[in-house]
């Protein structure tokens, strides 16, 4: 799945020219066919996005980029998702409806449009930091009957059940009992599920007779947060061990077990991230990569022993690629360095140029320590020096070419 890059800030748009592009993003989602419901065309049309993005990034309001937010890990996601899941929801006029992830705020605005003075709007968010920042833009753009609930968004709230449609923003393993719970029968609930490497989102309709579910496509998403959320490392925890990435085809389903099988006693992490695994182990991150190279081949994809987690921006990530190189890279031995980018990050150039940068500080760092020019070996390297960006932070360590050749 392809990550993103977060805008530079940039606020210089009039009025006039984001009421032209509003029109336009909402033709361009009609053309496409993601918008057909009436209602909800005319509440993309109404509510200003703008009102509900950062002001540092209110020229890119309506570009199809994510942007983030104050909290942890939160964005305003991209147009298109908006119909994407109220369109597939089937929100209507007169429905009662409950958000799993306030954020900006500016999808509970868009679903009060839609339900109109009928209906009812809850939107619960789990960050303070976020949930203030929401409320703020609510008021200032006219929606103070949206009900928002600082809490655990997959607890739900029970007094104001049962909804018509509840709507999950976050990834998880599984639908949270209480949302189906809370959800009348009829009723429907979209969520992006953990499959596997992947995420889908799935639309759910509460039977008679039980649970029915359809996957709708491919996602990526922040993952969701609290009790029924993923298993995610604890606050000030050190550094995974390794990232894992999954083989390709069906062997990539495969990778989180067989990594389990290599390391029977260590704490393997899903991540937002399609494909990319955090595994937590004692021992040399060096020496744990080459075992589990050499006994999962063939089930995984790149093992990079971790030695560095820093945030995703470019000073960061040379301080962290020289270091590591320093470090690692002995004389006579050559290198590569490569970057993985996904999800929103703060490196503004392309791949290429960030990595011919990086690995051009590298060369001069080595070049220094040794006194001769080092070796540089773009497609066998002794030592490629690898980073994987996961979002705002990069985890930068090495792979080292002899973990996968069959005697070392």
């Amino acid at each position: 799945m392809v990550g993103w890059r977060l805008p530079e800030p940039s606020c210089m748009k009039s009025d006039e020219q984001l009421q032209r592009e509003r029109d336009d993003k909402g033709a361009e989602l009609v053309r496409v066919g993601m918008l057909r419901s009436e209602r909800l065309r005319w509440a993309m049309l109404t509510v200003r996005r703008e009102d509900f993005v950062p002001a540092a990034y209110r020229d890119h309001s309506y570009e199809e980029v994510p942007v983030r937010l104050p909290g942890r890990h939160a964005t305003i996601s991209c147009p298109h998702s908006y119909p994407l899941f109220y369109e597939a929801l089937g929100l209507e006029e007169g429905q009662r409806f409950l958000e799993v992830g306030l954020g900006s705020g500016y999808g509970a605005a868009l679903a009060r449009e839609v339900v109109g003075p009928r209906g009812l709007v809850v939107s619960l968010e789990i960050d303070p930091d976020t949930f203030a920042y929401a409320a703020d833009r609510l008021d200032r753009a006219g929606y103070r009957d949206v009900v928002r609930v600082l809490a655990d968004g997959g607890e739900g709230w029970p007094g104001q059940a049962p909804y018509d449609r509840i709507c999950v923003t976050a990834a998880c393993p599984q639908v949270p009992p209480p949302l189906l719970e809370q959800l009348r029968v009829g009723g429907r609930l979209i969520v992006p599920l953990e499959r596997d490497s992947r995420q889908v989102l799935t639309l759910c309709e509460k039977a008679p007779d039980g649970l029915h579910c359809t996957e709708v496509c491919d996602v990526l998403y922040v993952p969701l947060q609290g009790a029924y959320g993923r298993e995610r490392p604890r606050v000030g925890e050190a550094p995974p061990a390794l990232v894992v990435t999954c083989a390709g085809g069906e062997r990539g389903r495969h990778t989180r077990s067989a990594v389990r099988r290599a390391l029977p006693h260590a704490r393997i992490h899903g991540t937002s991230f399609r494909g990319v695994l955090r595994v937590h182990a004692a021992g040399d991150p060096r020496s744990l990569a080459e075992h589990v190279t050499r006994t999962c081949r063939g089930s995984v994809g790149r093992v990079t022993a971790v030695l560095a987690e820093v945030p995703s921006e470019r000073e960061a990530l040379v301080e962290a690629a020289v270091g590591t190189g320093v470090d690692q890279v002995a004389p006579g031995e050559s290198f590569a360095f490569r970057v993985h980018k996904r999800g929103a990050h703060r490196y503004a150039e392309p791949t290429p140029e960030l990595e011919y940068a990086v690995g051009g500080a590298l060369w001069d760092a080595l070049a220094r320590r040794d006194g001769t020019p080092p070796r540089v070996d773009l497609t066998r390297p002794d030592v490629l020096v690898n980073a994987e960006v996961l979002g705002p932070s990069t985890l930068v360590g090495i792979v080292r070419r002899a973990w996968q050749d069959e005697q070392a």
